[in-house]
Protein backbone atom coordinates (compact mmCIF):
# COMPACT_ATOMS: atom_id res chain seq x y z
CA UNK A 1 0.00 0.00 0.00
CA UNK A 2 2.87 2.62 0.81
CA UNK A 3 4.69 1.40 -2.23
CA UNK A 4 1.58 2.36 -4.38
CA UNK A 5 1.04 6.03 -2.57
CA UNK A 6 4.92 6.15 -3.54
CA UNK A 7 4.68 5.74 -7.11
CA UNK A 8 0.63 7.84 -7.44
CA UNK A 9 3.02 10.85 -6.24
CA UNK A 10 6.30 10.30 -8.41
CA UNK A 11 3.99 9.66 -11.39
CA UNK A 12 1.95 13.31 -10.41
CA UNK A 13 5.13 15.03 -10.26
CA UNK A 14 6.24 13.87 -13.00
CA UNK A 15 3.15 14.47 -15.25
CA UNK A 16 3.41 18.21 -13.84
CA UNK A 17 6.97 18.27 -14.71
CA UNK A 18 6.16 17.82 -17.93
CA UNK A 19 3.53 20.03 -18.01
CA UNK A 20 5.55 22.52 -16.78
CA UNK A 21 8.31 22.44 -19.56
CA UNK A 22 5.66 22.04 -22.36
CA UNK A 23 3.78 25.52 -20.78
CA UNK A 24 7.55 27.06 -20.44
CA UNK A 25 8.98 25.95 -23.99
CA UNK A 26 5.68 26.96 -25.70
CA UNK A 27 6.16 30.53 -24.13
CA UNK A 28 9.95 30.98 -24.73
CA UNK A 29 8.69 30.42 -28.51
CA UNK A 30 6.51 32.93 -28.55
CA UNK A 31 9.07 35.30 -26.88
CA UNK A 32 11.82 34.34 -29.44
CA UNK A 33 8.97 34.85 -32.39
CA UNK A 34 8.24 38.30 -31.17
CA UNK A 35 11.85 39.32 -30.85
CA UNK A 36 12.50 38.17 -34.41
CA UNK A 37 9.45 40.52 -35.89
CA UNK A 38 11.01 43.48 -33.78
CA UNK A 39 14.30 43.52 -34.76
CA UNK A 40 13.96 43.37 -38.88
CA UNK A 41 14.89 46.47 -40.15
CA UNK A 42 12.68 48.80 -42.12
CA UNK A 43 13.33 52.46 -43.05
CA UNK A 44 9.39 53.27 -43.61
CA UNK A 45 9.06 55.76 -40.51
CA UNK A 46 4.84 56.71 -42.66
CA UNK A 47 1.88 55.46 -41.61
CA UNK A 48 1.48 53.75 -45.57
CA UNK A 49 3.08 50.62 -45.99
CA UNK A 50 6.28 51.47 -48.60
CA UNK A 51 6.54 49.52 -51.29
CA UNK A 52 9.10 49.78 -54.54
CA UNK A 53 7.14 51.26 -57.00
CA UNK A 54 5.98 54.48 -54.87
CA UNK A 55 9.32 54.99 -52.96
CA UNK A 56 8.99 58.62 -54.81
CA UNK A 57 5.63 59.32 -54.46
CA UNK A 58 4.39 56.84 -50.48
CA UNK A 59 0.84 57.59 -51.26
CA UNK A 60 -2.36 55.05 -50.53
CA UNK A 61 -3.48 55.72 -54.01
CA UNK A 62 0.12 54.90 -54.90
CA UNK A 63 0.40 51.81 -53.40
CA UNK A 64 -3.06 50.13 -54.17
CA UNK A 65 -2.64 51.38 -57.90
CA UNK A 66 0.69 49.69 -57.51
CA UNK A 67 -1.04 46.25 -56.99
CA UNK A 68 -4.19 46.94 -59.53
CA UNK A 69 -0.98 47.10 -62.15
CA UNK A 70 0.70 44.12 -61.29
CA UNK A 71 -2.48 42.44 -61.83
CA UNK A 72 -3.16 43.81 -64.74
CA UNK A 73 0.38 42.87 -65.73
CA UNK A 74 -0.79 39.66 -64.61
CA UNK A 75 -3.98 39.08 -66.80
CA UNK A 76 -2.17 40.68 -69.74
CA UNK A 77 0.79 38.16 -69.57
CA UNK A 78 -1.75 35.56 -69.34
CA UNK A 79 -3.52 36.52 -72.56
CA UNK A 80 -6.94 36.74 -70.61
CA UNK A 81 -9.49 38.87 -72.04
CA UNK A 82 -11.43 40.91 -69.37
CA UNK A 83 -14.46 42.59 -70.90
CA UNK A 84 -16.30 44.09 -68.04
CA UNK A 85 -15.42 42.70 -64.23
CA UNK A 86 -15.45 44.21 -61.05
CA UNK A 87 -12.93 42.78 -58.51
CA UNK A 88 -12.82 43.82 -54.84
CA UNK A 89 -9.87 43.37 -53.08
CA UNK A 90 -9.10 43.15 -49.61
CA UNK A 91 -5.12 43.07 -48.52
CA UNK A 92 -3.68 43.39 -44.90
CA UNK A 93 0.43 44.03 -44.90
CA UNK A 94 1.07 42.98 -41.72
CA UNK A 95 3.65 44.66 -39.01
CA UNK A 96 6.84 42.07 -40.27
CA UNK A 97 5.88 43.39 -44.00
CA UNK A 98 3.85 39.82 -44.96
CA UNK A 99 0.84 40.00 -46.85
CA UNK A 100 -2.16 38.36 -45.92
CA UNK A 101 -5.80 38.39 -48.89
CA UNK A 102 -8.69 39.50 -46.42
CA UNK A 103 -10.67 39.87 -49.96
CA UNK A 104 -10.93 38.34 -53.43
CA UNK A 105 -14.17 38.76 -54.55
CA UNK A 106 -15.15 38.34 -58.42
CA UNK A 107 -17.46 36.62 -60.46
CA UNK A 108 -14.47 36.03 -63.02
CA UNK A 109 -12.39 32.80 -61.80
CA UNK A 110 -9.93 33.48 -63.84
CA UNK A 111 -9.41 36.86 -62.55
CA UNK A 112 -9.94 35.78 -58.80
CA UNK A 113 -6.60 32.93 -59.54
CA UNK A 114 -4.48 35.63 -61.02
CA UNK A 115 -5.12 37.98 -58.50
CA UNK A 116 -4.40 35.58 -55.80
CA UNK A 117 -1.61 34.48 -57.83
CA UNK A 118 -0.07 38.13 -57.57
CA UNK A 119 -1.15 38.71 -54.22
CA UNK A 120 0.30 35.86 -52.67
CA UNK A 121 3.47 36.33 -54.37
CA UNK A 122 4.08 39.88 -53.20
CA UNK A 123 7.68 40.66 -51.63
CA UNK A 124 7.90 41.95 -48.32
CA UNK A 125 6.76 45.76 -48.12
CA UNK A 126 8.03 47.90 -45.60
CA UNK A 127 5.06 47.94 -43.03
CA UNK A 128 3.14 51.13 -41.56
CA UNK A 129 4.91 53.11 -38.91
CA UNK A 130 3.53 54.53 -36.36
CA UNK A 131 4.99 57.14 -34.66
CA UNK A 132 2.44 57.74 -31.71
CA UNK A 133 3.54 54.00 -30.87
CA UNK A 134 7.05 53.86 -31.69
CA UNK A 135 5.98 50.36 -33.87
CA UNK A 136 5.33 48.97 -37.16
CA UNK A 137 1.82 47.96 -37.33
CA UNK A 138 -0.62 45.96 -39.53
CA UNK A 139 -2.47 47.76 -41.66
CA UNK A 140 -5.75 46.64 -44.12
CA UNK A 141 -7.16 48.40 -47.57
CA UNK A 142 -10.04 47.33 -49.01
CA UNK A 143 -11.01 48.43 -52.66
CA UNK A 144 -12.52 48.00 -55.74
CA UNK A 145 -10.89 47.49 -59.00
CA UNK A 146 -13.46 47.88 -62.33
CA UNK A 147 -12.08 46.71 -65.86
CA UNK A 148 -12.85 47.55 -69.01
CA UNK A 149 -11.22 45.23 -72.22
CA UNK A 150 -8.19 44.86 -70.04
CA UNK A 151 -8.05 48.33 -69.19
CA UNK A 152 -8.62 50.06 -65.00
CA UNK A 153 -11.71 52.16 -65.66
CA UNK A 154 -11.51 53.04 -62.01
CA UNK A 155 -8.89 53.17 -59.46
CA UNK A 156 -8.52 53.70 -56.03
CA UNK A 157 -7.20 57.38 -56.83
CA UNK A 158 -10.38 57.92 -58.66
CA UNK A 159 -12.63 56.26 -56.66
CA UNK A 160 -11.83 57.26 -53.12
CA UNK A 161 -15.21 56.71 -51.98
CA UNK A 162 -14.29 52.68 -52.55
CA UNK A 163 -11.04 52.81 -50.62
CA UNK A 164 -10.74 52.79 -46.42
CA UNK A 165 -7.82 51.39 -44.34
CA UNK A 166 -7.69 49.72 -41.52
CA UNK A 167 -4.94 49.93 -38.98
CA UNK A 168 -3.80 48.10 -35.55
CA UNK A 169 -4.12 44.73 -34.77
CA UNK A 170 -7.54 42.95 -33.49
CA UNK A 171 -8.93 45.73 -32.32
CA UNK A 172 -8.77 47.35 -35.90
CA UNK A 173 -10.95 50.51 -36.62
CA UNK A 174 -11.84 52.62 -39.15
CA UNK A 175 -9.18 55.21 -40.01
CA UNK A 176 -10.30 58.62 -41.01
CA UNK A 177 -9.77 59.97 -44.53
Amino acid sequence: MKNSRIEIIIYVFFVLFFLNSCILNKSKSKQKKEVLTNHLKFKNKSKIPLIKNCKNNQTKECLLNSINNMILSEVNERNLILTKDTLKIGVRINKDGTTSILKNETTNLDLKNVTFDVLSSMNIIEPAYFESQNSYKAVAYFWYVFIENNELVSTPASSDGFLYGLAGSARARRSPR
